[in-house]
């Protein structure tokens, strides 16, 4: 019978660790799942950078209505000024969008607030190296013409917003992806 015990003991070790082929199983899954989890994370954090960029851009738009419907003096000239919003595509920096006021365009106006779009988001019409102003009338806040401006991802550009300022001055964004 001791002879068993001893045979026994010899053939069962306890080890009380993990293998390294543990180790390495554990870590590449751990890996796996962070790399799949960090890449949805990445793609969320540029999906929401879109539609905030599109919101920003439609609430700048409403701003300059409502300041040219209640006649904002922009210029403290004690006159209610025509306002606009200016899209500036820009090739080497980020893309921008002015509020303006006291001109039929961008270049005759001053400009009272910039707004950089977010990391990740471009202006993709108007083209690139070109600008668009959307002009609104006094006491109406209509456009002179209907008018939309669209924001992409630049990593992918089938996803996007297009805001559109209709004939009345209604504004709408509207999600193509």
């Amino acid at each position: 019978m001791n002879k068993f015990l001893s045979l026994r003991s010899k053939i069962y070790i306890k080890s009380a660790g993990f293998t390294l082929i543990e180790l390495l199983v554990t870590v590449a899954i751990l890996a796996a799942v962070a790399a799949i989890g960090g890449i949805n994370l990445f793609g969320y954090y540029n999906r929401q950078n879109l539609e905030l960029t599109a919101e920003e851009i439609t609430v700048l738009i409403r701003d300059a209505q409502n300041r040219t419907l209640v006649q904002q003096d922009g210029n403290a000239d004690g006159q209610g000024d025509q306002w606009g919003v200016n899209f500036e595509n820009r090739i080497s920096d980020s893309d921008l969008a002015r509020l303006f006021c006291c001109g039929s365009s961008y270049d005759l106006g001053t400009v009272v607030n910039t707004y950089n779009l977010r990391t990740g988001v471009e202006l993709t019409d108007p083209g690139e190296g070109s600008s668009k102003d959307i002009v609104l009338s006094r006491l109406t806040g209509y456009p002179g013409v209907p008018a939309s401006i669209t924001v992409a991802l630049k990593n992918n550009p089938a996803a996007f917003f297009i805001i559109t300022v209709g004939a009345i001055g209604q504004v709408s964004r509207s999600p193509l992806e």
